[in-house]
């Protein structure tokens, strides 16, 4: 019998609308606008929960014959008694976007566009049980009506069932808001003799709104931002079709860099360079360098902090622990450097053979992640500060 689904049932509609007006021969208006939904249900694990049977339950039996008053069942799953948990999650997302592109002339575009998106979510968790309801259940001596939790449900009435059952556990939300503005450019700047040296370069300014809730939590996580772009990208052909010569049929140079200026975590600069040189018309050769960053999400920053007991596991052992998580009011951005390097084969004497190999060293500083629950982390000493040993 399945108690559990891997996806469970999803049902999904969308409406699309794209609309293109020519304000000029040089000059074309733009409209996208998207507007979706989702409904999903899905069986998941049960609650289990410790039950301390008392002497009064008619279906009590003392193992040891000692005269036991009581006993307890540690980790009772209540998947066979009541069935599995379910989530229903409900979404609604829109997005639209607006703008104009403009032919400016001696190969230079632009475009000058606003978006706006949003997305809505609920998710209704049901079907736990109810821990005050059980201990009633468990207490009591009818036979009828006492909660037995020696068998597989199928000898508890349906009326003490669905009295343990509580039909909505945890109810939550979240509500995301997005606003772009953004100005773009690229065309040619000048011809050298492998070809056109081109750019592209734009500024962006946005605006990020979140806000979440549980029903069994007393704060959600709520936060908002804006963030200011500039970004930049030159593209050098130093050889191509025009001066090619043996052993160097192709030769580019591309730089790119981004500033991004965040309200609430700083600002950051990132510059990117790669290498492109082709021997032959069958082999390429290529590199790159670049930094890299990842801001922390509004739940890294603003999530309430928890308590959480557990036992920290190590090979030969296992020690009581009690893990504190939340958010991180003073995180910066996570940040990387990444070389990379690959070459590439094909040749149309050899067709449908194609050879491709790459390599990559990324290294980051100032990462973004939860310890995991172990005793090494405990005692590692670059969480020291962080760990109280009793």
């Amino acid at each position: 019998k399945a108690f559990l689904d891997l996806r469970g049932e999803q049902e999904r509609h969308s409406a699309m609308l794209m609309l293109r007006q020519e304000l000029s021969d040089r000059a074309e208006l733009f409209l996208d606008t998207r507007f979706s939904t989702r409904e999903s249900d899905r069986r998941t694990a049960q609650l289990r929960l410790d039950l301390t049977v008392p002497d009064t339950n008619p279906f009590f039996v003392d193992p040891t014959g000692t005269g036991l008053t009581s006993i307890v069942i540690d980790n009772y799953n209540f998947v066979h008694d009541i069935g599995p948990a379910r989530n229903f999650g409900d979404t609604e997302s829109f997005s639209a976007i607006t703008g104009v592109t403009i032919d400016i002339g001696n190969d230079w575009q632009g475009e000058f566009s606003a978006l706006y998106a949003k997305e809505d979510y609920e998710s209704i968790i049901s079907n736990f049980p109810d821990a005050a309801a059980v201990a009633v259940a468990l207490a009591d001596p009818n036979p009828l009506t006492a909660f037995n939790p020696f068998a597989d449900g199928s000898n508890t009435s349906q009326s003490t069932l669905d009295s343990i059952r509580v039909p909505v556990s945890q109810r939550a939300t979240s509500e995301s808001d997005y606003l772009e503005f953004q100005a773009a450019f690229n065309g040619a700047l000048f011809a050298i003799p492998g070809g056109d040296i081109s750019m592209a370069n734009g500024i962006q300014y946005r605006e990020e709104d979140h806000r979440n809730g549980v029903s069994t939590a007393a704060d959600g996580v709520t936060g908002s931002r804006d963030v200011f772009s500039v970004y930049a990208e030159v593209f050098i052909p130093l050889v191509g079709e025009r001066n090619s010569r043996t052993g160097i049929r192709r030769l580019e140079v591309s730089l790119a860099g981004r500033y991004d200026d965040y309200s609430d975590v700083g600002d950051t600069t990132n510059p990117k360079i790669g290498v492109l040189w082709s021997p032959s018309d069958s082999l390429d050769f290529r590199a790159s360098w670049g930094t890299s960053f990842k801001v922390p999400s509004f739940a890294d920053l603003n999530d309430s902090p928890n308590n959480f007991n557990f036992d920290a596991y190590a090979p030969f052992f296992a020690a009581p622990a009690i893990f504190q998580f939340g958010g991180n009011g003073s995180l910066k951005p996570e940040t990387g450097e990444t070389w990379s390097a690959g070459f590439g084969f094909s040749s149309e004497r050899l067709p449908g053979f194609s050879l491709e190999m790459n390599y990559f060293d990324i290294h980051f500083e100032d990462r973004i992640a939860n310890a995991g629950l172990t005793v090494f982390n405990f005692l590692d000493p670059r969480f020291e500060s962080l760990v109280t040993l009793n």
